[in-house]
């Protein structure tokens, strides 16, 4: 089986279905139209052969990249060329956690 996510007007995921493999060439007529489901629609891969990664609801797809992202952990922080946040400093141990009102990593008290 393949798979379909509905992606509303600002780019987030809000379901992801089965669709029949044949029907993979033609995703969003067979998602929209022939099933009544409206929206837009992209193929996506379990197995992340296509967009890097397999989306869920409250995901977001990233036009330029045409790749999903989980959602903004804190707003500082920015996309790579790989759909991964990153944030403004580099972590400097898996220990620390990040502190947005200072920007800057801190370890737990």
């Amino acid at each position: 089986m393949a798979h379909a996510a509905l992606i509303d007007e600002n780019g987030v995921v809000l379901c992801v279905i089965r669709i029949p493999d044949e029907q993979e060439n033609r995703v969003q007529e067979y998602c929209a139209e022939d099933l009544k489901l409206g929206g837009r629609w992209l193929l996506v891969s379990y197995n992340d052969r296509i967009r890097r990664r397999f989306p869920a609801a409250g995901m977001l797809y990233v036009e330029h990249l045409d790749m999903f992202a989980h959602p903004q952990p804190f707003p500082s922080w920015g996309l790579d060329g790989k759909a991964d946040w990153q944030p403004p400093k580099p972590r400097p141990s898996e220990k620390h956690g990040w502190d947005e009102d200072n920007q800057e990593w801190v370890l737990p008290a």
